[in-house]
């Protein structure tokens, strides 16, 4: 019936629209606790919602606000031994090399 699929195409357009959402919040706290330097000991929390923000947002505002914070965090990461830097880097070149919209 129409009705079921019109209620089918609203959830699908609803979730779409949440995980865009929640991706951005995540990486919008990701982004205030670079600024804010309070970087915790263990960083996945903090670069995977910028990684997959840099990857999947269409907005390239949104974007670029995310790949200047992972730059910022990789400066603070500078001094820590081990330094993540070199496999965040290797990850950043990695999604570039699968993205074929590049």
């Amino acid at each position: 019936r129409s009705s079921d699929l019109q209620v089918q195409v609203v959830i699908m357009e609803t979730n779409q629209e949440w995980q865009v959402l929640q991706l951005r919040v995540h990486a919008f706290v990701a982004c205030a606790i670079v600024n804010m330097q309070q970087l915790p000991e263990k960083l996945n929390p903090v670069i995977k919602p910028l990684m997959e923000t840099v990857k999947k947002e269409e907005n390239t505002l949104v974007q670029n606000y995310a790949a200047s914070c992972i730059a910022k965090l990789l400066q603070q990461c500078t001094s820590r031994h081990p330094c993540p830097n070199p496999k965040i880097v290797k990850n950043l070149c990695n999604s570039l090399c699968i993205d074929s919209n590049l």
